[in-house]
């Protein structure tokens, strides 16, 4: 039995739907460029020292991680960033999108970067694979006809089941219909498997009468 794999919230490296970067506190401190994060004694009694005091706070707040997946308006999969840390312990590391960034890890940079390209080839000719053998299924099912028109329709959770008899566990919410089908007929349906690979399932939709 052919096994798809789950659509990952962070998906593996799965992603039709890429994470989102909350705002980060303090961002503009650190793209501005200010100068020292400490004011100096003669700086004490002007205006606006605060803002250096509150820079330092923020960046002592923050870790460099790598990014294991592209996540959305932050990086790339193999990018150095700067994020929170608590959006690394909670978010990012957990869920295997980043891996936190020691110097080892910096130094072996470029080794990293060819294993995860590596990584992402495998998954990806595996769901190449398995979207040939889906191509080849050949899926049938009946739907009541009557004077009016049909008595209820063939769904995505429809399909789901008629793959599961076949051999082929997928998630319905992988199965792409526009409108549950009403009508006798032929139809491709699109099976969206992850790392932008489409499956391609014949079904025949023959007429039950009532």
């Amino acid at each position: 039995m052919l096994l798809l794999p789950a659509r990952a919230d962070a998906r593996g490296l799965q992603r039709p739907e890429t994470a989102r970067l909350p705002d980060r506190e303090g961002q503009d401190c650190f793209e501005q460029g200010l100068g020292p994060l400490r004011p100096t004694p003669a700086e004490a009694g002007q205006s606006g020292e605060d803002r250096p005091v509150a820079c330092d706070v923020a960046r002592s707040l923050e870790v460099k991680v790598i990014l294991l997946a592209d996540v959305e308006r932050l990086g790339a999969r193999g990018d150095v960033v700067n994020v929170r840390d608590g959006y690394a312990r909670n978010f990012l590391l957990p869920r295997k999108l980043a891996l936190q960034a020691t110097e080892a890890q910096l130094g072996q940079l470029e080794r990293i970067k060819l294993q995860l390209a590596a990584r992402e080839a495998r998954i990806t000719k595996r769901l190449t694979d398995a979207a040939a053998q889906l191509g080849l299924v050949a899926l049938k099912t009946t739907i009541r006809m009557g004077s009016e028109g049909a008595f209820g329709a063939v769904t995505n959770a429809a399909i789901a089941e008629l793959l599961a008899q076949a051999g082929h566990e997928v998630d319905k919410h992988a199965i792409i219909l526009d409108e549950p089908i009403k009508a006798p007929g032929v139809y491709d349906i699109p099976v969206k498997l992850g790392h932008e690979v489409t499956a391609t399932v014949k079904l025949w939709v023959a007429e039950e009468p009532v």
